[in-house]
């Protein structure tokens, strides 16, 4: 899989290295999530729920036999309307007296209930919610008794109107039914019929009896209580709401994992500082060489080389240990031109590339070094070649190429004196020669591609069995990557405070188009605190500052 910069997608193993890198952050988050979830749970005011559940009456007593045929629309209709009925402030303080609660008022105990119908087992139910169990368990039960007992009451007093109603037509009948036998008893003593007054007789007294059935059962309902609403199943007890400290504090430690590993990836891609070399190595796709330490203050100071000051010392073991890693490193593809570069000024390109030619031909070969960053060059510092005549020159016709190449004494190197380089032509009396820059031209980019410049490079090879070219940085200006099509290796140079995982995509996914192959990464100046931008008339926005740039430019090259 191959990302937007042309590298190898990120394996599994990559985000498990980048969770254990931030393993800190997981646990403190962890710790500060639970710890908080557990701190704000225990400090919870306790919440508990009770139910109790009345029984409604599926018939309606106070509707005569026909009408109580309801359907089951009806029914639902019904219940809904008696639990709408229970969500009453006179109810709900009928049931805090019978509780004996006095820190809730009707509107809170409202508030903090739940009354819902269920038509097909006609069930009120009241779910209440409070602070204590017992208190919670009695405000159930208080509340869907009140409500059966105001349901009862209510149906008592709808009863008795009607009971009333009935006794006043039975007293209508009763007077209509003994004018009726008056005139029966007129019509018998006249000796007129009484058929039609027989008939009326007999149809009043169907309805005394009628209505006297009706209040019977009004009154019988009355008293045994049937058709009214009762308190079927009380709350025998309270399940706690909250604070459940267990649930939420596992929870707590369920989110702290899942934000601590969020913030680790949050941090590394925010954070685009390379904390080490083999990250850098990992970053280019390129096999890590060595780290070089910062040159002694004085070196740098006076733009002296390491392996030329002083050879022996402590820091020239680390280029010597470089050229052997280099060494193994080319034995397949045996390159002869190698590009030292980099992805943007003051990583120590040029130091390395000189200390490298340097530790090259102390081990014996015929090294050319070859200052190609035109823009800024600083080859000729090192080895006091300022204002020799150099590789403009030769391009230009101003100079042959033996006047500008300069040969340079190199401490513990065989002897030159005899030696001839692989290609028959002799050392001219040493092991390795300096092409400085020379006269800056005006447009290096149209010299570096010329063809003039590649019949140089092409007659140091001749001369030469190692030829190292210091080169401009690759991603402030296209040079390098012109003379990768005309060099067989590159190595690159990297400056932990100073490169960013950025530079390194972006300078990877240039050097992913180079005909050159990539033998390398070396880190320098691991230990520095401070990195500074591309000066010398780069100017490669975003990647570092301009400012001050003659100040630095001595120390980092």
């Amino acid at each position: 899989m191959i990302d937007e910069i042309g590298r190898p997608g990120r394996p599994m193993a990559d985000y498990v290295r980048t969770i254990k890198k931030g393993w800190w952050i997981v646990v403190a988050t962890v710790l500060i999530v639970a710890g908080a979830t557990y701190l704000v749970s225990s400090k919870q005011k306790p919440s508990f729920q009770a139910t109790a559940q009345d029984l409604i009456s599926a018939q309606n007593v106070l509707l005569s036999t026909s009408q109580n045929q309801s359907s089951s629309k009806d029914a639902l209709f019904y219940a809904a309307t008696q639990a709408a009925l229970a969500n009453n402030a006179d109810i709900a303080a009928q049931a805090l007296r019978d509780a004996k609660i006095t820190d809730l008022s009707p509107q809170g105990l409202l508030k903090a209930s739940t009354v819902t119908a269920d038509p097909t087992a006609s069930i009120v139910s009241f779910t209440v919610t409070y602070h204590t169990r017992a208190g919670t368990i009695a405000l159930a039960n208080s509340y869907a008794k009140a409500f059966a007992d105001q349901s009862l009451k209510n149906l008592n007093g709808q009863i008795a109107k009607l009971v009333q109603s009935d006794n006043q037509q039975i007293q209508e009948y009763q007077r209509r039914l003994t004018a009726v036998q008056n005139k029966i008893s007129e019509a018998q003593a006249n000796g007129q019929s009484a058929g039609q007054f027989y008939a009326e007789s007999s149809s009043l007294q169907s309805q005394i009896g009628k209505v006297t059935d009706d209040r019977s059962q009004l009154q019988h309902a009355k008293i045994s209580g049937v058709g009214g609403t009762k308190l079927a199943n009380p709350a025998a007890g309270a399940g706690q709401l909250a604070p459940n400290t267990k649930r939420n504090t596992a929870v707590g430690l369920i989110l702290g994992v899942v934000l601590g590993i969020g913030l680790v990836f949050a941090r590394e891609a925010f954070d685009t500082r390379v904390r080490s070399a083999e990250q850098v190595a990992s970053e280019l796709g390129l096999p890590l060489f060595g780290r070089l330490p910062r040159p002694d203050k004085d070196m740098r100071r006076h733009d002296q080389l390491t392996l030329l000051a002083d050879p022996h010392g402590i820091h020239s073991e680390a280029y010597k240990k470089l050229r052997v890693s280099l060494d193994f490193a080319n034995l397949d593809p045996q390159a002869q031109m190698i590009l030292v570069t980099s992805a943007v000024a003051q990583e120590g390109k040029s130091t390395t590339a000189a200390n490298l030619a340097v530790a090259m031909a102390a081990a014996g070969k015929n090294v050319v070094l070859v200052d190609l960053d035109l823009r800024a060059p600083y080859l000729d510092r090192f080895f006091g070649l300022t204002g020799r005549p150099g590789v403009t020159d030769v391009v230009l016709g101003n100079a042959s190429l033996d006047e500008a190449l300069v040969p340079v004494v190199v401490p513990g190197a065989p002897d030159p004196g005899a030696r001839r380089n692989g290609h028959g032509h002799s050392s001219h009396g040493s092991l390795l020669h300096v092409l400085v820059a020379g006269e800056p031209p005006s447009d290096p980019s149209a010299l570096l591609a010329s063809q003039s410049l590649a019949t140089v490079l092409s007659e140091l090879r001749e001369r030469a069995e190692m030829v190292v070219i210091d080169t401009p940085p690759v991603l402030p200006v296209a040079d390098t990557m012109g003379l990768t099509s005309q060099a067989d290796a590159y190595v690159v140079v990297s400056k932990l405070d100073l490169i960013r995982r950025p530079m390194l995509h972006e300078m990877r996914r240039e050097l992913g188009t180079a005909r050159a192959l990539g033998l390398g990464v070396v880190v320098t100046d691991a230990e520095a605190e401070s990195g500074y931008g591309y000066g010398g008339g780069y100017g490669y926005g975003g990647y570092g500052s301009q400012t001050d740039q003659t100040a630095r430019t001595r120390a980092s090259r």
